[in-house]
């Protein structure tokens, strides 16, 4: 990410949450889920001037670990924000499949977790992915 980021002008950083301790998931999976948020996120910074990601981790709770993508990019519609996670949808026109969004949610569901969206058009968006901090398999 960070030659993404370093090619389209967007700063990324990581704050994460020094009380968090290991946190038991299936790390390939998140990983690529992270790695698409952020991914869409510096996306959404493209061609803005100081366009930044934040990345940050906290625990909830006592029981989960949110993890939060933030931007100051593009920012999503309302009306958009429940359309995000279907197969096929895609705000990015040609240059995007539909698919990254919704394997992201299928993989954080399959980790009993959510992802949170927040956002106002023009002004950025947060994309909180929340997971126990233990995972377990069916």
């Amino acid at each position: 990410i960070e030659t993404k980021a370093a090619n389209s002008g967007v700063s990324v950083t990581f704050a994460p949450d020094p009380e968090a301790g290991t946190v038991e998931m299936d790390g390939m999976g998140i990983k690529r889920s992270l790695l698409n948020l952020i991914s869409n996120a510096v996306d959404a910074c493209s061609g803005k001037d100081g366009g930044q990601v934040c990345v940050s981790t906290k625990v909830a709770d006592g029981k989960h670990i949110q993890i939060d993508i933030r931007d100051n990019g593009c920012g999503i519609a309302p009306e958009e924000i429940p359309k995000l996670f279907r197969v096929f949808y895609s705000t990015k026109g040609s240059h995007g499949t539909g698919l990254g969004l919704a394997v992201t949610h299928k993989i954080v569901t399959e980790h009993k977790g959510r992802i949170d969206v927040t956002s106002e058009a023009g002004n950025g968006a947060t994309f909180s992915v929340i997971l126990p901090l233990r995972y377990t398999e069916q």
